[in-house]
């Protein structure tokens, strides 16, 4: 394989990697924020979290929530089998 091809081969690797895991680390810097400054664009880490936090467990039933992610993929696997 030529020298040019690789390079491509892994310009494009990469490119895939930053657009597949960029909404993984907007999600974690957006918990991180008020709503206005994630509607705004902001990429900065902000010094919510734990007000963001306590409201996220305050108005959700995160064990119920839980239980239906883990009900639903259970299931999804025993029947794929």
């Amino acid at each position: 394989m030529g020298k040019l091809k690789k390079t491509f081969i892994y310009v494009f690797l990469t490119a895939v990697a930053i657009i597949s895991i960029f909404p993984f680390i907007w999600m974690v810097i957006s918990s991180t924020n008020l709503s206005v400054d994630v509607t705004q664009g902001r990429m900065l880490p902000g010094s919510h979290f734990v007000q963001n936090f306590t409201k996220l467990v305050n108005s959700v039933n995160l064990f119920q929530a839980f239980g239906n992610s883990l009900k639903i993929s259970l299931s999804t696997t025993v029947l794929a089998r």
